[in-house]
């Protein structure tokens, strides 16, 4: 056995509730390891908690809007609304809990090949990918001067109540 080991791990759930529960459960894990082969251990974490990501329902429909008069698509992920998070992790999702937010993803026409695979980065320097870019940044603009003119979603944005129309 070495003298020394080390391993990162990362606890993920859905919410910061579930985590908050599932958590002692992976502690209790390396303690029992630590029991049972009779090895010391340290926790450090790395970074806060990243909590679930609530996009808001109209800003994401207001995005959608712009993007499909873009020309742009949307895979349909089932019931979630454009600009939620269907995995992964960010810190944006904290942000989203406290201000209205979105956080949209762009297709490159890569699939089935998806973030962090060799195909992935092959389609990122293709011109779809740059036509995806400049159609993404072009309907975020186009979002941004939606939300800017007058009405109830400019209203309740400038309020920064998160989640208001839920």
């Amino acid at each position: 056995m070495p003298a020394d080991t080390s391993a990162k791990y990362y606890v993920r759930a859905r919410t910061l509730r579930e985590l908050a529960e599932l958590e002692p459960r992976v502690v209790r894990c390396f303690e029992a390891g630590s029991v049972a082969t009779g090895a010391t251990y340290e926790i450090r974490h790395a970074s806060p908690p990243y909590s679930e990501f609530r996009a808001d329902p109209d800003l994401a429909a207001a995005y959608r809007r712009c993007a499909e008069q873009v020309g742009r698509t949307f895979v349909d992920f089932g019931a979630s609304p454009a600009g939620e998070l269907k995995g992964g992790s960010t810190d944006m999702a904290n942000v989203s809990l406290a201000l209205p937010a979105i956080h949209p993803l762009l297709g490159i026409d890569s699939l089935p090949a998806v973030n962090h695979q060799p195909e992935f980065t092959a389609a990122a320097v293709t011109p779809a990918a740059d036509r995806a870019v400049v159609e993404g940044a072009l309907a975020m603009a186009w979002t941004t001067i939606e939300v800017a003119a007058e009405g109830p979603l400019r209203d309740r944005l400038l309020g920064a109540t998160p989640h208001s129309s839920r």
